[in-house]
């Protein structure tokens, strides 16, 4: 079987004449948005669907990290092209309402996919995948009482719906409507008895509420039980993940994610390798390399400036002193300079110490555009 290979500038549709630094911040906006998209679907195919289009933005972020990486990109794809091995996408029919609603979705098009299920919803009110499709645009969209009320309805429509009924669960819980949601999970446990989907929604909703603790009994106690149930284990290590990663910020510019506080990232990295812990695999591993990347310590060269200042100016002032003093060091110690020589090197350590910050502080920096270390040494 032939090799094909990806046109990302067809597939993402990306213009061409875009310098590589816009092309890459528009990959990155668009993999966080299928990133907020897992966040609410089935954890199953679909979520595992998703899992791979994320890997091959990925991809693509590397493919546009630089003019360099992306010429060689342009060269393979040219001779892509010319073999006839681009991977194509489908593109459905002038009357096939729902496949360009769905198309307009994946386009990140959402005013125009809303439009097109409300139109076919009209002509054909029992399409359960059209009441779906409706209720991620308008979440996606940013209408979520329109998506709650959506999905609400349409679960009470469709009630042996899985995908219907977890929706209903997942949006009341993500707009922090837990005594709602946890009623619809416990209806939806006794409908759907042993269903791994909706007893790793329970750990969902209890780490949303902020209950840790009994999330972690639920889950020791649903192992004890049944230690090989592999899909409990990948559940559950998804929604640590997606519980992890939302309290991540994203940078409109750079489209990086991380957390803004260091209880947040102590957070943030707990219940990544708690999943590691429960489940391992591609994704699971990514999202522990990132959080572990995001904590490496780094120096802001930018204060070197400021340290030197502080430090050049300390020796000045003591030879200054010794000069006064003719020599005499009991005398240096005890003059009125040797205050604000002290102060001056205190101050200098202070910035070199929080000069010496994670990644994650490095990115919280750059977004809001000043460092602790230029708090500490602003008076020089």
């Amino acid at each position: 079987m032939a090799k094909y290979f990806v046109d990302f500038y067809e597939l993402l549709d990306l213009d061409r004449t875009l310098d590589t630094s816009s092309l890459h911040k528009q990959i990155r906006q668009i993999t966080n948005l299928k990133r907020k998209q897992r966040s609410f679907t089935c954890n199953g195919d679909e979520s595992q669907k998703l899992a791979k289009e994320i890997d091959l933005y990925n991809n693509a972020l590397k493919y546009f990290a630089s003019d360099e990486s992306r010429k060689k990109y342009d060269v393979e794809l040219a001779h892509a092209t010319a073999k006839n091995q681009i991977f194509q996408k489908l593109k459905p029919t002038a009357d096939d309402l729902f496949g360009n609603a769905l198309e307009m979705f994946n386009s990140q098009r959402y005013d125009m996919a809303s439009e097109l299920l409300v139109e076919l919803l009209k002509q054909t009110s029992n399409n359960e995948k059209a009441w779906l499709l409706l209720g991620d645009t308008k979440y996606m969209m940013g209408d979520y009482d329109d998506a709650l009320n959506i999905m609400n309805r349409a679960a009470k429509a469709f009630p042996m719906s899985i995908d219907l009924r977890f929706r209903d669960i997942r949006f009341n819980i993500l707009l922090d409507y837990f005594n709602e949601a946890q009623s619809l999970l416990n209806n939806a446990l006794i409908d759907f008895p042993d269903n791994p989907l909706f007893t790793s929604e329970q750990i969902y909703l209890y780490l949303a509420a902020d209950k840790i603790d009994l999330a972690k009994k639920f889950i020791d106690e649903y192992i004890l039980i049944k230690p090989s149930n592999s899909k409990f284990r990948r559940l559950t290590a998804e929604n640590l993940i997606d519980i992890a990663t939302q309290q991540y910020v994203i940078d409109s510019e750079s489209g990086q994610r991380f957390p803004i506080s260091q209880a947040k990232y102590d957070f943030c990295l707990k219940l990544i390798t708690w999943a590691n812990q429960l489940w391992q695999d591609q994704g699971t591993l990514a999202e522990l390399s990132h959080i572990r990347e995001l904590g490496c310590i780094q120096f802001d060269y930018s204060q070197i400036r400021r340290i030197l200042i502080c430090i050049g100016i300390s020796v000045a002032l003591m030879c200054f002193s010794f000069k006064i003093a003719r020599g005499d060091i009991k005398e240096v110690f005890f003059s009125p300079l040797a205050v604000l020589i002290i102060l001056l090197l205190c101050t200098a350590f202070a910035i070199w110490r929080k000069s010496r910050r994670p990644l994650w502080m490095k990115y919280r920096d750059s977004l809001r555009g000043y460092s602790d270390a230029q708090l500490s040494g602003d008076f020089i």
